[in-house]
């Protein structure tokens, strides 16, 4: 998985988390672990993205409590990429 896909499927994944929704926030937990253990079985991930992949894990409550900072917004291009780099800089701060 590249970093890129990484980033665009963790900003899906906390577009569609509805954090007063307790199982909503557990199963998006389960799925980003799900991911993150295929990269790792696989190898088909770079040492970054892995790491990348581990922090979101470790840090995505905190992630969900800045929703409205990271969250896509259909059609809108430049906001998502935007939203994208920050999740980028949270995650892995000596970008």
């Amino acid at each position: 998985m590249s970093l890129d896909g990484f980033l665009r499927f963790l900003q899906s994944l906390i577009s569609m988390t509805n954090s007063e929704d307790h199982s909503s926030l557990a199963y998006a937990k389960s799925i980003l672990q799900g991911v993150y253990d295929m990269a790792v079985i696989s190898k088909k991930a770079d040492a970054m993205t892995l790491n990348i992949m581990g922090e979101a894990c470790y840090r995505f409550e905190v992630l969900i409590d800045h929703q409205a900072s990271f969250a896509g917004i259909p059609g809108n291009y430049h906001h998502n990429e935007a939203a994208r780099q920050m999740l980028l800089h949270t995650l892995h701060s000596s970008c």
